[in-house]
């Protein structure tokens, strides 16, 4: 079983991912907001150095 932190970190990746394939604003407005809870909630959950640097790497691909 997944530990909270890193199904959190999960889901902010996956939201990221689908606000690349949004289509209206409203949609990827929801993207992103549903990505910034589950990277707040992923920080929360612990191990807060190991799920920002997955993030920021993603985040760091996804605008590149």
């Amino acid at each position: 079983m997944e530990s909270n932190e890193r199904y959190y970190a999960r889901r902010a990746i996956e939201e990221l991912r689908a606000l690349e394939r949004a289509v209206t604003p409203q949609a990827k407005a929801r993207r992103l907001a549903l990505a910034e809870a589950f990277q707040l909630k992923a920080l929360q959950s612990g191990e807060e150095g190991q799920a920002r640097q997955k993030l920021s790497s993603h985040a760091e691909e996804l605008t590149a």
